[in-house]
């Protein structure tokens, strides 16, 4: 067995859902389009982003030594829907902080590479650095980037998290997937903001899950209004996508473990206190947007 098959087993192996092997850097048009869409703005208040302008010289100076990327996708996805009448929570944030979990399964499958070759050198990104992860899992062969701007996998859709482990090991890539969207415009017709301004381009500003996520300010009447009884993230552009309702395969409980518990009226939500919202959301990627915001777009809702 090959190398590059040895190291794919090893992460199917570690309950991933999905696994492939990309070249370490990016064609430049990609970083252009990031470069063009931040001069116009659609990045909102994530000003942070600005530092990573110049995208090409960050890989050059943080990954010049490494040779390929093991790019995976982990399924989030449980056949289950989110109760009606209820403040609406996105389905990636009903269970365990994905960064955690997704995490986990690859420092184990980075200890295992370390067996395999004990002079390995590799790095773990899990949505947790300046690292365009739906280009490279699309280099890697997982899936393709939808209109709705998110990576969709055969078979699974696209409620799958990705990570990546960059490694300093030649390895063989896999061919990138195929654009399977074809005419089809179902998630830009759906967005009730129209955020999805055009094919492959988000304008965050609008985005629900922006609002409710990264804004860090009160909201302006019109963007009360765009929430639509979201409380944290929006899976509108998800729930309408033909993939997503062709393809429904459980994945990792442990991302819906919450369910139950964060499935409260607006009543029951406006009663928790910051200390409760610590113990609640300990584990939960909800944590990291605080109890002011937190309260903020459960204030919005209320009559």
């Amino acid at each position: 067995m090959s190398l590059t098959a040895e190291i794919i087993r090893l992460a199917e192996n570690s309950g991933l859902a999905r696994v492939g092997i990309s070249p370490p850097f990016l064609d430049y048009k990609y970083i252009t389009f990031f470069q063009q869409w931040i001069d116009a703005g659609f990045l909102g208040t994530m000003s942070w982003m600005r530092k990573y302008y110049d995208f090409q010289n960050y890989q050059k100076t943080y990954f010049s030594w490494a040779k390929s990327v093991l790019v995976v996708a982990d399924n989030y996805f449980q056949n289950v829907e989110w109760p009606t009448g209820i403040p609406k929570i996105a389905r990636y944030a009903w269970g365990k902080d994905y960064h955690k979990v997704v995490k986990q399964k690859l420092a184990k499958v980075s200890r295992e590479i370390n067996l395999l070759e004990p002079a390995t050198v590799s790095r773990i990104y899990v949505d947790s650095g300046p690292v365009m992860q739906k280009i490279f899992a699309w280099q890697a062969g997982l899936g393709w980037v939808g209109k709705n701007n998110l990576l969709i996998v055969p078979d699974l859709g696209s409620y799958c998290f990705i990570g990546m482990i960059f490694l300093n090991l030649e390895l063989h890539f896999n061919e990138p997937q195929s654009n399977l969207c074809g005419d089809c415009q179902l998630c830009r017709d759906a967005c009730p903001n129209q955020a999805l301004v055009d094919e492959h381009l988000l304008d965050a500003r609008l985005c629900t899950a922006y609002l409710t996520i990264e804004k860090d300010s009160e909201f302006s009447m019109a963007e009360k209004e765009n929430l639509r009884g979201w409380i944290y993230g929006c899976d509108t552009c998800q729930k309408i996508c033909p993939y997503n309702q062709k393809w429904k395969r459980p994945g990792d409980a442990r991302y819906s473990e919450y369910y139950s518990e964060f499935s409260k009226s607006l009543t029951d939500w406006l009663k928790v206190t910051e200390d409760e919202f610590g113990e609640i959301f300990r584990d939960s990627p909800i944590r990291r947007i605080g109890f002011a915001n937190w309260r903020r777009n459960l204030l919005t809702l209320r009559k």
